[in-house]
Order: structure tokens, then C-alpha cells, then sequence
């Protein structure tokens, strides 16, 4: 007997051929074709390679002889290892540092205290809520009336936000263990430049496809139910932080929902279509209909033509949309800099810092170049480690799973 790497369990996906995920005792979650599987498990249940060789057979999965497959069982550990040393898993360079807030045990238990707002009584009073609420709030047109909040307003109504921001990640968690998954902890992480929040429901990968939707909506179930809350006690008091905090919601809620960047909306698109890893396949088309069109030899995709359609589209949207960002990014950066250098120079040259506004302007200045450079150093360092961690051939059985945190923008 061989101690197993960790568990496998079958992927819920839309491809032609079954696909396996082997979660690693660190966390690192690894696709993994049907032979590759099969081969892991046969030889940590102590098969030898020519009784597995005959399974394989047997299974119609794949013709080899004792040799072959001992060759192929050293190549699939050897890319195991090199991808758990690459740091347990993707590590999608938009995302900064990570801290915890609430570990694992207590956001399960947490998490659990609400699971029942996935019930349908539930699901239909909290919609009949929020109708009732968005009713309210375009009758009274506060924000069109009055689109000025004081200092005052502003700060607690962006409390309310921030704790409205809890609500959405344990919506995520909460449907992730309504369906027997094990949501795992929730922190404060950087995503691109903006302060965010996380809800880590790795475990989810183990769901159905429309369970996983579910999760990935659950965020946002929970987060209009906290806005229409607030709508609710703003009709009622009139207090001016509860309108502020919606419209923080309402921005929030459009922009989590955009499939382009790793927000709910991603994971939304992603699990729907049933395809993993998302964000790689605008290459992977790119890929294909670039070796056709050369009539060069291209290994099939492994879709139905509906699904390779919508990732057509999602690819020519993804890739516009990244080609903008990545543009004002660096015009932006390029600010960011000549005004770190103008305000730099200016302080110098009369010795001293001068008024409260430029100073405010200068940090500001500071700041964005420092979060833009991090950003960029971020990509640039993940993308020598990946180089470094996977240059060697190896065998195309296994491939690293993105682990499925969603995400909130705090600010």
C-alpha cells in the first residue's frame, strides 16, 4: 500500500470526458484526466504496473503495457510535486497578501446559523423583501434628490457597507455548507489594488454545477437582503447613512456580478458552463483557431459547440476588456508618477510640505503608484515561478485548479 496524495473526486463539468480533481493534503487542487486517476489509485491500493496496465485495458481507458505505465505513473508525480511546491495550488497573481479574520472553524460555525436562508420560504420572503424595498427606493429617488451626504453620512454609512461586505462572504459560506460543502475561512486580501474581502469555498469543487452557481450567487443573496434591510430603516427613519450604505450595495452588487475579473460574476460564468479555469481558456481558443486557420495540427477542445461558442464570446469580451484595463493601468501609473515627481520637487524646493490639500494630494499620489507597481511586481513574480515550476516536459494528466475563493471589493 502507497500512502494517497489526498482525495479524488469526480468534477462536475460540461467536457465530453470525465474529469477528476485530487486534493492535496496541503490544498492544492490538481485536475486529473480519467488515466491518470485511475493509475493513482490502482497504485496506491499496491497494484502492480502490469495489473494496472491490464485495468487500464480492461476499462477501455487506455492500451500499455507494465513499463509504459510505470513511465507514466513516475511523470504524473513528478508534475504533482512540481505543482504543490508551487505554492499549494494557483495562486492567481491579482491577489495580494491574505488575513484571516474569521478562521475556518468558526466561519463554519458561523455559517451554519444560516443555512435555513436557503429554503424556499426563505429564498421567497427575502425576494418579496427586496421588491418591496426597491419599490421604496425608486419611489423616494433619494439619491437623485439629494446627492451629497456629509462627513458624518459618509462614515456611517461606509461602516454599514463594510459590515454589510461580512454578510455577503457568509452568504457564500452559508450555501456552501447548506450543500455539504466545508466553507473554510474568511479575511481581507488585496485584489488588483482594491481592499477585498474573501470567502474561501474551495470545498465547493466537490458540488454540482448548479449547486456551485448557487454558492457563487449566495454572496450576493445575502448582500441585497442586507441592502433591502437597509432601505427598509432608511423609509423608516429617515437617517441618512442607511441610503448612503444601499448605494454603496447597489455599485457593488453590478460590479461583483462582471465575469471579466475573479468576482462572483467569474465564478458564475465559469461553473455554468461547467469549465474550469476560466480565465486560461481565452488562450486556449486563441490557440486552436490560430493552428486551424494555419492548418496546423490542434488538439480538439473538449466541448460541445454551445460551450465553445459562449467561450468564443467570453474570450473576444475578456480579452477587450483586459486590453483596456491593462492601458489605463499604465497611463494611470504613469500619473501617479509625474506627480509623485512634480509634488516631490515642489516640497524640495520650498522646505516644506506646504497645505493640508497637497499633502492629501501627495500621499494619494504615493499610494496609487505604490498599489500599481505592487500589482505589476505581483505578475511579474508569479509569472517567474510558474516559468520555474512547470519549464520540464511532462505528461498531460494533470493540470492545477483555480481554488474558487470569491471575492468582494471593500472600497
Amino acid at each position: 500500500m502507497i500512502e494517497p496524495r489526498g482525495e479524488i473526486l469526480r468534477l462536475d463539468t460540461s467536457e465530453r470526458e470525465p474529469a477528476f480533481l485530487l486534493e492535496c493534503r496541503n490544498g492544492a487542487k490538481i485536475r486529473l484526466s480519467e488515466a491518470a486517476k485511475t493509475v493513482l489509485e490502482l497504485r496506491w491500493d499496491g497494484r502492480t504496473f502490469d495489473e494496472i496496465a491490464s485495468e487500464l485495458e480492461a476499462r477501455r481507458i487506455r492500451r500499455a503495457d507494465g513499463c509504459e505505465v510505470a513511465r507514466y505513473y513516475d511523470a504524473v508525480n513528478e508534475k504533482l510535486d512540481r505543482f504543490e511546491a508551487a505554492g499549494g495550488g494557483e495562486i492567481d497573481p491579482s491577489f495580494g497578501f491574505k488575513r484571516t479574520i474569521f478562521p475556518k472553524e468558526t466561519a463554519a460555525r458561523i455559517a451554519a446559523l444560516f443555512t435555513w436562508m436557503y429554503a424556499w420560504p426563505a429564498v421567497a420572503v427575502a425576494f418579496a423583501m427586496t421588491a418591496v424595498a426597491t419599490a421604496a427606493w425608486i419611489a423616494g429617488g433619494h439619491l437623485a434628490h439629494k446627492p451629497h451626504f456629509d462627513a458624518s453620512s459618509i462614515g456611517f454609512g461606509y461602516a454599514l457597507f463594510f459590515v454589510s461586505l461580512f454578510a455577503h462572504e457568509f452568504g457564500h459560506a452559508s450555501a456552501c455548507q447548506r450543500f455539504g460543502g466545508r466553507p473554510g475561512k474568511i479575511g481581507l486580501t488585496i485584489y488588483i489594488v482594491l481592499p477585498a474581502l474573501f470567502s474561501d469555498v474551495g470545498s465547493a469543487w466537490k458540488l454540482t454545477r448548479p449547486q456551485r452557481v448557487v454558492v457563487d450567487l449566495g454572496g450576493t443573496y445575502f448582500h441585497t437582503v442586507v441592502g433591502a434591510a437597509y432601505v427598509l430603516l432608511y423609509t423608516a427613519t429617515r437617517w441618512e447613512p442607511f441610503a448612503f450604505a444601499t448605494g454603496l450595495i447597489i455599485v457593488t452588487a453590478i460590479f461583483n456580478l462582471n465575469p471579466i475579473f475573479k468576482f462572483d460574476g467569474y465564478w458564475i460564468v465559469a461553473d455554468a458552463l461547467g469549465v474550469t479555469n476560466l480565465s486560461k481558456q481565452p488562450a486556449r481558443i486563441l490557440r486552436y483557431a490560430r493552428n486551424r486557420l494555419a492548418r496546423r495540427e490542434a488538439a480538439p477542445l473538449p466541448w460541445r459547440a454551445p460551450t465553445i461558442a459562449a467561450l468564443a464570446l467570453y474570450s473576444t469580451v475578456a480579452t477587450v476588456v483586459w486590453a483596456y484595463f491593462l492601458v489605463r493601468l499604465g497611463l494611470a501609473l504613469q500619473h501617479q508618477i509625474v506627480a509623485v515627481a512634480v509634488l516631490t520637487l515642489g516640497i524640495v524646493h520650498r522646505g516644506s510640505i506646504g497645505s493640508a490639500a497637497e499633502l492629501r494630494t501627495f500621499a494619494l499620489a504615493v499610494f496609487g503608484a505604490g498599489m500599481t507597481v505592487y500589482f505589476v511586481y505581483r505578475w511579474v513574480r508569479r509569472a517567474w515561478r510558474t516559468t520555474r515550476a512547470l519549464h520540464k516536459a511532462s505528461a498531460p494528466a494533470a493540470a492545477v485548479v483555480s481554488t474558487g475563493d470569491t471575492s468582494t471589493a471593500a472600497s
